[in-house]
């Protein structure tokens, strides 16, 4: 069963911005989008890279390390 953790107050991470902790031994991305709190994984699938140091859009999070498109990553 799921957990409820408490890892931030609403201070820590202000309207438009993300914050990276680690809780149990997980690294989590917390996010605050217009007053709602989104918590996730802050590790990109792709290449490890940080998701609270990605661009937020919405709720949208787009990586922050870039792919080069003649890398064949992602194939």
């Amino acid at each position: 069963m799921a957990k409820l953790l408490k890892i931030a107050k609403t201070k820590d991470v202000p309207p438009g911005q993300a914050a990276a902790f680690t809780i149990e031994g997980q690294k989590i991305a917390l996010f605050n989008v217009e007053g709602t709190y989104y918590a996730i994984g802050d590790t990109c699938t792709h290449r490890g890279g940080p998701l609270s140091e990605g661009d937020v859009q919405g709720t949208r999070v787009t990586c922050p390390w870039p792919v080069q498109i003649n890398s064949h990553e992602g194939i």
